[in-house]
């Protein structure tokens, strides 16, 4: 049931949050292994508080499939492009393109803030530019979704306090993002 935690297979446990007819984890991803237990390449700004970030070839645990499910627990999935639009529309039904670039001219980063309505709480926890590194850790976020753009970039989704809308982009697939999973 969507709102009852979800444990993956380190142990970790994650509160999940039902929004529009999605049920998303209301958390980051902090894993090292994936669904069956093997190891997977992570690093942090502060694991505790943020979660892992991890390259988008790990995050879809060796898979190009859109939809897979990746490093995340079974029964979910690390998000498509199109799923990422799905959430929003849902918030803002003035979202009708679901191929923008850029930021959208809408509330929809602070209503899946900390202080937004919907419980999806996302913190600045920043990103890598590669290794075990922290660039911009106190004002932006970066989520991968599991739609693969061309040979070196995935697309994505960014939050940024200083920006109410939300960021949809390609981004290179060897920079660290976090890992939002969405139930099947």
């Amino acid at each position: 049931e969507c709102g009852e935690a979800l444990t993956d297979f380190d142990g970790n446990t994650y509160s999940t949050v039902a929004i529009g007819s999605q049920c998303w984890m209301a958390e980051n991803l902090k894993t090292t292994h994936d669904a069956d237990g093997e190891s997977v390449a992570r690093w942090c700004c502060d694991c505790s508080t943020y979660g892992g970030m991890y390259e988008w070839s790990v995050a879809m645990n060796g898979t190009e499939t859109d939809g897979a499910q990746g490093i995340c627990p079974t029964g979910w999935h690390l998000p498509s492009d199109a799923d990422w639009f799905v959430l929003e529309s849902s918030i803002d039904s003035s979202m009708t393109d679901p191929d923008y670039i850029g930021w959208s001219d809408t509330t929809i980063g602070e209503e899946l803030s900390t202080e937004g309505a919907y419980g999806f709480d996302w913190l600045t926890g920043g990103f890598s530019y590669g290794g075990d590194r922290c660039d911009y850790d106190y004002d932006r976020v970066l989520y991968w979704s599991s739609s693969d753009h061309s040979s070196t970039e995935a697309v994505s989704r960014l939050f940024n306090t200083a920006f109410s809308g939300i960021n949809r982009d390609m981004r290179d697939k060897s920079f660290g993002f976090y890992v939002r999973c969405l139930k099947d």
